[in-house]
């Protein structure tokens, strides 16, 4: 049997249509750049989505701390909350230039998609009926090694649905939240050896102490009983410490410079 132009025309028509149809009603892997990130809409505020609906809830991203170690990952929660019947869901995350941040792992009910534009989302590969007006998956991010302006946005929309098989009376539900990268500290291995360069005199001292540092430093002095008598932030540069009023004994003066801690003792007389 042979097609005229026009009837193959209709019979891939009626196929794009029945396909568009099934996979706008598939709650299985949504289109991507639904989250209501920067330059997204969400399934319910873009033309021929989801309509209609007015339900209230939350939505949460239970794991994560609001400082992120470059390179960890960390197991996530999006959890749902709300008084509609059955939801997805939909996340990316991005850094202050509103570029992908991050990489997430797949659990179970979830995929990962890597758009065109170079942002990364994961979704819901398969909606889930709310249980006592909750719902909630579990997969991983892992945090990235830097990131624009050392702060991330995770951008999350998920589908308050009436559960009526089509695309009417659905909305969706927003959330934000902000986390900031934690900035590698420098080993003190990596830093020069100030100890040499640090110097308190005289010692033994009756009235005061110079205390010589080669760099900014926070200086704590404590007595033998481990209480705090003198703490200061001191510039490079000699510093006078009047210790004239103390009681006669041994002190330890720490001095903090980065990731360095270097203790001197001097004696009060």
């Amino acid at each position: 049997m042979r097609f005229t132009k026009i009837q193959s025309l209709y019979f891939f028509a009626l196929i794009a249509a029945v396909w568009c149809t099934n996979s706008a009603l598939n709650p299985g892997n949504p289109p991507t750049a639904k989250t209501g990130a920067p330059g997204e809409t969400t399934c319910s505020t873009s033309s021929g989505c989801h309509s209609g609906g007015n339900f209230t809830g939350t939505l949460a991203i239970q794991g994560l701390p609001d400082t992120v170690v470059p390179n960890q990952s960390y197991m996530l929660t999006m959890l749902h909350s709300s008084n509609a019947s059955r939801c997805g869901f939909q996340m990316t995350t991005l850094d202050s230039a509103n570029l992908k941040a991050g990489a997430f792992t797949a659990g179970s009910g979830s995929n990962v998609s890597n758009a065109a534009s170079g942002r990364q989302y994961i979704r819901q590969s398969s909606a889930k009926n709310l249980n006592n007006g909750m719902a909630s998956w579990t997969f991983s991010w892992k945090a990235p090694a830097t990131a624009g302006g050392n702060a991330m946005t995770f951008y999350l929309a998920s589908l308050a649905a009436n559960g009526n098989g089509a695309k009417t009376g659905d909305n969706a539900l927003t959330h934000t939240q902000k986390v900031v990268l934690k900035n590698n500290p420098v080993s003190a291995s990596q830093e020069p050896n100030y100890s040499a360069d640090i110097r308190l005199f005289p010692n033994p001292a009756t009235a005061f102490v110079e205390v010589q540092v080669p760099v900014a430093a926070t200086v704590t002095a404590f007595n033998l009983q481990g209480q705090t008598v003198f703490q200061k932030a001191l510039q490079n540069g000699t510093t006078g410490v009047d210790i004239q009023h103390w009681p006669a004994g041994t002190y330890v003066f720490r001095i903090q410079i980065g990731n360095q801690e270097i203790s001197k003792k001097i004696e009060k007389i």
